[in-house]
């Protein structure tokens, strides 16, 4: 398989898994495939059950961790969704070959910036992409920055750009968002698509 694209994104209040299922959908270009919802405890899968769609939300509020996995025929993609102290955690993933191509990556990189600002703008705090990443969001932004890996794109990550963070990340001007791109990647942005 692919490196497994990761796009993590910190909401303040619920979002409608179909609203983040629908952005899949384009991305996979229709291809639907079967479906799996799960719902556990922990990322330990204790007390692991599959429940149907319609059960998501009531599984979340029980705080239970939702995993919503789909294989298509080029790999698979999913939703994972978990509630912590300030927020939700949203993780859209992607495993397909075809990412592995930096143009696809670039356009679903530049797909989902413009998706989060037409779709989620009024509703996250931030949001992180990157490939095989490292990601567990706390209340320390700068502490978050420091733990995480493989993370190409920062949108509004809240902290000081001292030196050391600008020597890793280019700060760019996205729509209403401030970016950091990672520094010695080929990753070009579209900003005039907002």
């Amino acid at each position: 398989m692919a490196e497994v694209v990761e796009i993590n994104i910190i909401c303040k209040d619920e979002v409608s898994p179909d609203i983040l299922r629908e952005f899949i959908h384009k991305e996979t270009e229709n291809r639907y495939g079967y479906e799996v919802i799960e719902a556990m405890d922990n990322w330990e899968y204790e007390n692991s059950i599959e429940i149907h769609l319609e059960d998501i939300r009531n599984y979340f509020l029980r705080n239970k961790i939702i995993c919503i996995e789909e294989k298509i025929e080029d790999g698979a993609v999913g939703i994972n969704i978990e509630r912590l102290e300030s927020g939700i955690c949203y993780t859209v993933w992607f495993n397909q070959k075809k990412y592995d191509n930096l143009t696809e990556y670039n356009n679903l990189i530049n797909q989902f910036l413009i998706f989060l600002n037409q779709d989620l703008s009024g509703n996250f705090l931030l949001c992180a992409i990157g490939k095989e990443v490292i990601f567990e969001f706390q209340n320390d932004n700068v502490n978050l920055f420091n733990k995480s890996h493989g993370i190409d794109i920062w949108v509004n990550l809240n902290i000081e750009l001292i030196d050391t963070v600008m020597q890793k990340y280019e700060k760019v001007n996205f729509g209403n968002f401030i970016v950091l791109k990672k520094r010695n990647k080929d990753i070009s942005l579209n900003v005039d698509s907002i």
